[in-house]
């Protein structure tokens, strides 16, 4: 029903995370009172919909809303959101510590007709800039996302 009405995506946003704690053992998220078959089940559903699913971290220690984010755990999450079968991945600046830099200033867009040289999004290497590509690039397949800093759209 919701493709039919020209729907493409699901997205999680903020919250599907237990709040205080990564788990100790695989240093993953998931809330297992919100997601008790875990978000890689819900994912399974929404693409026999037909539709994509799509998840939100941040590029900082913790989410907007405090969650623990993706800052020191890239890699885990970009294998965790592969391994869920995300889509599409939103990303934003929130808890990231002014100590952290990554050398990029502007991204270099994505499309599906070109995806130019650059996969994933990545940056061109320019100057500082808080890291919001570090978990994207990570994925094992390209995946569209939006990295958001203070309400603006990269």
């Amino acid at each position: 029903m919701l493709k039919d009405l020209g729907y493409e995506y699901i997205n999680i946003d903020g919250c599907w995370a237990v709040k205080t704690h990564r788990d100790p053992i695989t240093n993953r998220l998931i809330h297992p009172v919100r997601f008790p078959n875990g978000i890689s089940d819900l994912a399974a559903q929404i693409h026999d919909l037909g539709l994509k699913v799509g998840i939100y971290s941040s590029a900082g220690e913790t989410t907007c809303a405090g969650y623990p984010a993706s800052l020191s755990h890239e890699k885990t999450d970009a294998e965790t959101f592969a391994e869920w079968q995300i889509d599409y991945f939103k990303d934003d600046d929130c808890g990231v510590p002014d100590s952290q830099n990554d050398v990029y200033t502007a991204c270099v867009p994505d499309t599906f007709n070109n995806p130019g040289p650059y996969p994933n999004g990545t940056c061109l290497n320019l100057a500082p800039r808080k890291p919001h590509q570090r978990t994207i690039t990570g994925m094992p397949r390209t995946v569209p996302s939006d990295i958001v800093q203070c309400g603006m759209r990269f």
